[in-house]
């Protein structure tokens, strides 16, 4: 996105802190360390928010995960 959009390439590029994966994801990650989107905010929000506000997004995308393999979708883990 950074190399896709302008507007994006003067902001400074952040990273959060490194935390274990979840057992079950809906791909394999390209890289060790690489997160899905919603993963990532999750991550955010427990930094600038609270612990509460992190978990519930995870649960929310567990669901997501759950649901998937449920309709025979090959999920990661």
């Amino acid at each position: 996105m950074f190399r896709k959009l302008a507007a994006l390439r003067g902001l400074p590029i952040l990273r959060l802190p490194d935390t274990g994966m979840p057992a079950a994801r809906l791909r394999e990650s390209p890289s060790p360390g690489r997160v899905s989107t919603i993963e990532a905010i999750a991550r955010a929000l427990r930094l600038i928010e609270s612990e509460q506000a992190a978990a519930s997004l995870e649960a929310l995308f567990a669901v997501a995960v759950t649901r998937a393999a449920a309709t025979g979708r090959n999920v990661a883990g």
